[in-house]
């Protein structure tokens, strides 16, 4: 059954949507991690300079490790959740013209 197909897909398609927008939430909270640690370290550079290279380095890195893996899973969920629309939106046209070739048929029989 197709409108069957249709509400399988819509349950699997809101985890997905769930799963992106916490990853979003994930990498804005990485990012305003990473803000305040840079401002620590820009505070702490007047104490030792030389503190600073060595962890703005580390921590660049690290974030935009964090942000690549974010990016990719986000990515993914992405394609899976298009892959479900285009899944669902060939289900909906193959419904609609079954409803018109059924009412066409109808019409014929009443005739």
């Amino acid at each position: 059954n197709k409108a069957q197909s249709l509400s399988d897909l819509q349950k699997n398609l809101d985890p997905i949507n769930d799963k992106i927008s916490e990853l979003e939430t994930q990498k804005n909270e990485l990012d305003n991690n990473v803000q305040k640690e840079i401002s620590a370290i820009s505070q702490n550079l007047e104490k030792s300079p030389a503190v600073k290279s060595s962890e703005v380095g580390k921590l660049n890195e690290d974030y935009k490790n964090q942000i690549a893996s974010l990016d990719e899973q986000i990515t993914n969920f992405e394609n899976q959740a298009n892959n479900l629309n285009k899944t669902a939106k060939t289900l909906n046209d193959e419904i609609k013209s079954y409803e018109i070739w059924n009412k066409n048929n109808s019409r014929r029989l009443k005739s």
